[in-house]
């Protein structure tokens, strides 16, 4: 993963509107990189807390996350004895949060951090925002490219697996968001059977691979499209949900979802 940490001030981000604070979740397993991605998030003013939970780590990494803890008031830091999976661990700091808005952020740089307030920018009037992949070109691949397309297609909504959002804390505090890697898609799809307002925000996304610690195998894309399948087959779409895609693509990123270099829009609001 060729990743380049973007410097702009991010820290003057809506001055105006910090009456939408939201907290952040960062659960993690053995990401060498997960105290960059929480002190980017230290420096959004609009972050009141952050729900760092370490699932059992065992490569190191969570020393600097620990340190990081001991610094600041705003992190909350967790940390489980046996490792039990992302959703699980997820589970852990959902009670926990009290801002009106959630955040679900990734440990592993594959969402910049400098994503959120783009998305964050889009509340209060939207229930959950959700970041639409962009790749850069050098790092697009055939097969990630046919699977979220066709995905993309049999389903009808923009990139169904995504790993960044905001979402509304009292909708995810009253849902089951499932088990480890389902946990994205069944957020979704309880938020589409809610009726809930939901926006895409093209973002830049950095596709990582096993060598680079991706966690995602096979059999849980398995696990995933039965998830998509059985809500496809007993759950109708609600006719009050709006479905909108926003946002500007660069001319060097395709989308993830239909393989295309351009802006992507859907009902855009």
């Amino acid at each position: 993963m060729q990743y380049t940490e973007t410097r702009e001030d991010i820290t003057k981000v809506g001055k105006d509107r910090i009456s939408v604070p939201v907290d952040v979740i960062v659960p993690f397993y053995n990401e060498p990189n997960a105290h960059i991605v929480i002190r980017r998030l230290l420096e959004l003013p609009f972050v009141e807390k952050i729900f760092v939970v370490n699932d059992c780590s065992t490569d190191g990494s969570e020393k600097k996350v620990e340190t990081l803890a001991g610094e600041s008031e705003r992190i909350v830091y967790i940390k489980n004895e046996v490792n039990i999976g992302k959703a699980e661990a997820v589970k852990r700091a959902i009670p926990l949060v009290d801002s009106p808005y959630t955040v679900l952020q990734d440990a592993d740089l594959e969402y910049p951090v400098d994503n959120i307030p783009k998305l964050w920018e889009m509340l209060p009037e939207h229930d959950m925002v959700v970041a639409k992949r962009f790749v850069p070109i050098d790092q697009v691949t055939f097969s990630g490219v046919v699977a979220n397309r066709l995905i993309t297609t049999l389903m009808g909504y923009p990139d169904v697996f995504s790993g960044q959002r905001i979402v509304k804390t009292e909708f995810i505090q009253a849902i089951d968001i499932g088990s480890h890697f389902t946990m994205e898609t069944i957020i979704l799809l309880e938020a589409i059977r809610a009726g809930l307002n939901i926006l895409w925000v093209n973002s830049l996304y950095y596709p990582r691979g096993y060598r680079e610690g991706k966690k995602v195998k096979p059999w849980h894309m398995i696990n995933i499209l039965l998830t998509l399948f059985k809500y496809k087959l007993f759950s109708g779409r609600s006719q009050d949900v709006s479905v909108g895609v926003c946002g500007k693509s660069s001319e060097k990123t395709h989308c993830f979802s239909c393989g295309m270099n351009r802006v992507c829009r859907s009902n855009t609001k």
